[in-house]
């Protein structure tokens, strides 16, 4: 499935699925919060450096359950 994938869009995918797991992790760990408040300060480093559309910055927050 993903072998039409460019290699950015496959980096942006393991980066993301990293994400996805970490924030699983530490909700088992510590309900969440602090991979909350370190995915806000993330998001919004990638939105300043323009590096995020909106769109993107909304998608992973809505996932993340922000």
């Amino acid at each position: 499935m993903s072998d039409h994938l460019t290699e950015e869009q496959q980096q942006k995918r393991t980066c993301f699925l990293e994400l996805v797991r970490l924030r699983d992790r530490l909700e088992a760990e510590q309900g969440g919060e602090q991979f909350a408040e370190a995915l806000i300060d993330f998001l919004a480093t990638m939105k300043a450096e323009r590096q995020m559309s909106d769109e993107q910055m909304g998608r992973i927050s809505r996932i993340a359950g922000l």
